[in-house]
């Protein structure tokens, strides 16, 4: 689609330039002098679907998966990078720490029982939607994303590639320790609440779960602290992503107190360490990466 893979701000930079030179050609200053044009332009060049391959060591796999993503380069700053991506490579923008976990607990799997998985984030759905197209029909998957555009894109999706309910159940909500946490409190005061179904994960889970993935931009160690009966029932393997150390740090220390053997990177933390937000600073720099990989040794051989 001849997308840059530069940040936002170099791709708005670009684009800023080239308004400014058409609308120095004063000839054609009436007609290209509004912005939203150029918006209009940018959303009919840049495809909303993309033809994806799955890539899997697992195989057989689908050979293909269709991804709905943001149709607009100029705007969305995140979203943009990440629809960029996807145009760029054609292949799901899920870290490589869940799908490798995902292969590991599928190894270890009893031939005639389903995998269970539960994704707090879904974003655009790729890693679910991954999930589905690799595992199906010996899986079954919840994903749940707050943002409406980005959950209506991800149902198109899951209907698109005709995933029944039994293999991918897309959900809509916030999801975090309970209605009274402080994040659906900046919400409310936003007026965004009302729109978002309010979720914990102790509300969703009612049976033990293979692996559970969680990427809320901050709120990740508010959706484990929601999900304290889901642990006690049973959860294999969990993929936290890392906004920053002091964030990371409270989910290590939620995991490692129910006896899970977290990672980041090649790195396994010493809970006898949990105690500063600068020890989990250091294993990020070195280790370069914004995922953390928990594994419960008495579930997951």
């Amino acid at each position: 689609d001849g997308l840059l893979l530069q940040t936002s701000e170099a791709e708005r930079g670009l684009l800023l330039r080239a308004e400014g030179r058409i609308r120095a050609q004063r000839d054609m200053h009436l007609l290209l002098s509004p912005w939203p044009i150029w918006h209009a332009l940018d959303r009919l060049t840049c495809s909303g679907v993309v033809n994806a391959t799955v890539v899997s060591a697992i195989q057989p796999a689908k050979k293909w998966l269709y991804l709905f993503v943001s149709r607009s380069r100029a705007s969305e700053k995140q979203d943009l990078v990440v629809s960029n991506q996807i145009r760029a490579e054609r292949k799901a923008y899920c870290p490589v720490e869940f799908t490798t976990l995902m292969e590991r607990v599928a190894q270890s799997q009893r031939p005639l029982e389903k995998m269970k998985v539960v994704e707090v984030g879904a974003h655009y759905g790729d890693c679910s939607l991954w999930t589905s197209a690799v595992f199906r029909p010996k899986v079954s998957c919840v994903g749940i994303e707050a943002d409406l555009t980005r959950w209506e894109r991800f149902q198109r999706a899951k209907v698109t590639n005709g995933f029944e309910d039994d293999t991918l159940l897309v959900l809509h909500g916030f999801v975090a320790e309970s209605l009274k946490s402080s994040v659906q409190y900046d919400l409310r005061t936003s007026g965004l609440l009302p729109f978002i179904p309010r979720l914990a994960l102790d509300e969703i889970i009612r049976e033990p779960v293979d692996v559970l993935k969680v990427h809320t931009n901050g709120g990740e160690h508010k959706v484990l602290l929601g999900a304290r009966r889901a642990f006690a029932l049973g959860v294999r393997a969990v993929v936290v992503a890392i906004l920053n150390s002091t964030l990371g740090l409270r989910s290590a220390r939620f995991l490692a107190k129910r006896g899970y053997e977290v990672h980041i990177g090649k790195q396994r933390l010493q809970p006898q360490k949990l105690r500063r937000a600068s020890y989990i600073g250091n294993i990020l720099q070195a280790e370069a990466r914004r995922q953390m990989v928990a594994i419960h040794p008495e579930l997951v051989t």
